[in-house]
């Protein structure tokens, strides 16, 4: 049996851009109301939320205590947070304003409960800043199993992406100098064991060179994507 789907969308601000005072192809659209791709119900090479425009987070304290960066740098933004391991890192989807998504199935029978699927999904988002290019979608080829449960399919599926590493921006928290007369002596960051006169600001610091995030040899385990699920993938 032969299944398919398409998805595209656009959304913007329309009108309310003029209040925010950010002008014409500056993103103003709520995070909750994006367009986020990547996942056991999307494009499955990717992770959930994995496909499209994305930060790497870090605890400034790892930054810190790696002896990656100063903590003067943090403050300037001109900490080189590339040298840390991708395992440090926590990537965050930031959504976007426009999508397509493509994805084309062939399931067959394997026993009277199990059915095998191979399938070639394709995607890709796009910020209102950006212009879209079909060479920029990834197309993610893989296969999978189903058993035909009583409470609908549970789905084991594995996506492949071509796409190798990816240049992200990292995002920590800033730093301010320790103020005595106002800040808990137990909130100095802790660096090497020992409590430096920095403390966590409620700004965000979006730190200047960016970090290369998953780069990895063509052939690498680390660009197959494994998906559990109950239901079929559309």
């Amino acid at each position: 049996m032969l299944a398919a789907r398409v998805r595209g969308g656009w959304v913007g601000a329309g009108p309310f851009s003029e209040l925010s005072g950010a002008g014409d192809g500056v993103d103003v659209v709520h995070p909750q109301k994006r367009f986020y791709a990547g996942g056991a119900n999307s494009v499955r090479g990717f992770a959930q939320s994995g496909l499209g425009p994305r930060v790497l987070t870090v605890e400034v304290a790892q930054v810190l205590d790696q002896g990656v960066c100063a903590a003067a740098q943090v403050m300037d933004l001109t900490c080189a947070a590339a040298g840390l391991d991708d395992g440090r890192f926590l990537p965050r989807p930031t959504g976007s304003t426009r999508v397509f998504e493509a994805n084309l199935e062939v399931r067959f029978r394997l026993a009277s409960r199990l059915q095998g699927v191979a399938f070639v999904d394709a995607g890709q988002l796009w910020s209102a800043t950006s212009s879209v290019d079909l060479g920029d979608i990834e197309v993610s080829p893989g296969t999978g199993v189903r058993f035909l449960s009583p409470i609908g399919p549970v789905r084991v599926d594995l996506g492949y992406r071509f796409r190798g590493g990816e240049s992200l921006s990292v995002v920590t928290s800033q730093l301010r100098s320790f103020a005595s007369d106002e800040d808990d002596p137990d909130l100095r960051i802790v660096v090497d064991g020992a409590r430096i006169p920095f403390v966590k600001s409620d700004e965000l610091a979006v730190l200047g060179p960016m970090a290369l995030f998953e780069e990895s040899s063509s052939l690498s385990w680390r660009r197959f994507q494994l998906h559990v699920s109950i239901g079929q993938a559309f």
